[in-house]
């Protein structure tokens, strides 16, 4: 195939990845105001971030990126859903907490709902990727090496987090905002390797199974903060979150370690140059 075929293909397949991050954004949106379910608000939360990580890469690789209003819209969605995904969380772990949860999940389902029932927040999306589509088909001829450059921004990014992982790894005292920072960042490149590969990889895979060590570590750290009485369930949080930080820190030390990330970018680079 002649490249400026590749690079057309390859146009489309990425325009293709981003209206279906954008349907699945207006499906949830619609779900979580008309009939809420907590796997409508995991996916929700999942498109916003997916199009904030995507948007953080298209800035620094074709210039193109969100107008400032979008990105506060979309960095408020992900907040005032964070307290109700938690307590959503608690409740399927200790079901017996509902009562004294109730008031407060409904508190935040409201607000949840009242800031989502008429923002049409895929349309404004939709509206904002129209440069990001007409930047990319002036540029469709590059898009192969931009792509190329795309990739070798994600593999700098993994290598300074992998730094950072190796204080927090040699730091006795956990710093929970720190590996929480780390997760984050962990999604932010899983999303962006989804996004380049057009699929599953190397890199994405392991950047969720540190998100997960990380994000059960998070989870059962705030579950202990909703759970104030220090009874049975407290415990029980309580021995799980150590159990839960010596698996997070085997895979912080893991990704933190001389030449792991430089071998993961070597085969990420040879798994792109095949998928030319």
């Amino acid at each position: 195939m002649y490249e400026s075929q590749k690079n057309g293909l390859l146009f489309w397949r990425y325009k293709r990845h981003i209206v279906e991050i954008i349907q699945k954004l207006k499906k949830t949106r619609i779900t979580i105001v008309s009939k809420y379910d907590n796997e409508a608000l995991h996916d929700f939360r999942v498109a916003v971030r997916k199009l904030l990580s995507l948007d953080v890469l298209f800035e620094k690789t074709v210039g193109f990126c969100f107008d400032e209003e979008l990105k506060q819209e979309l960095k408020y969605a992900l907040r005032i859903s964070s307290q109700l995904r938690d307590i959503e969380e608690l409740l399927s772990f200790a079901p017996e907490l509902n009562g004294e949860m109730d008031g407060k999940r409904m508190a935040y389902l409201d607000e949840l709902i009242a800031a989502l029932c008429d923002s049409k927040l895929e349309n404004k999306v939709l509206r904002g990727y129209k440069g990001l589509y007409e930047t990319m088909r002036d540029q469709s001829g590059k898009l192969l090496h931009i792509r190329e450059a795309a990739l070798e921004v994600v593999i700098e990014s993994m290598q300074k987090t992998s730094k950072k992982c190796a204080k927090i790894a040699n730091n006795e005292k956990v710093d929970f905002e720190k590996l929480h920072s780390v997760r984050k960042l962990c999604k932010k490149y899983r999303y962006q390797l989804d996004f380049l590969f057009l699929g599953v990889n190397e890199g994405s895979l392991i950047c969720k199974r540190i998100q997960d060590k990380l994000g059960k570590v998070n989870d059962l750290r705030v579950w202990l903060t909703m759970v104030e009485d220090g009874g049975s369930v407290f415990g029980k949080i309580a021995t799980m979150l150590k159990n839960a930080m010596q698996e997070a820190k085997v895979e912080v030390s893991l990704f933190a370690s001389k030449g792991y990330c430089d071998s993961l970018a070597i085969e990420l680079r040879r798994r792109m140059s095949i998928c030319q």
